[in-house]
């Protein structure tokens, strides 16, 4: 998974700095947020980029790609998981 493009959204939202997307796969991109700590360093935040609309608008209009881009948040559950899920 490599980054495919990034803009700064500081200016518009207060929970968000920057804007990524990363190619999941052919034909789809997924944003991830990312804030500034205090030592200047980005780390990921774990937000549903679809409750900040203006965020998603600039996003989009920035962003030089055709393809589809998911804004909702990665999924928290993996196959992993089921094991738990079923008392194994």
């Amino acid at each position: 998974m490599t980054v495919v493009d990034s803009v700064d959204v500081s200016d518009i939202c207060d929970d968000v700095d920057e804007v990524a997307i990363f190619d999941d796969e052919p034909g789809r991109y997924r944003a991830r947020a990312f804030v500034e700590d205090d030592a200047g360093m980005m780390d990921e935040t774990l937000v549903d980029l679809t409750d900040y609309p203006a965020v998603v608008a600039v996003c989009r209009r920035a962003f030089d790609v055709r393809d589809r881009i998911i804004f909702e948040p990665r999924p928290t559950w993996s196959p992993d998981d089921a094991d738990d899920a079923v008392g194994i």
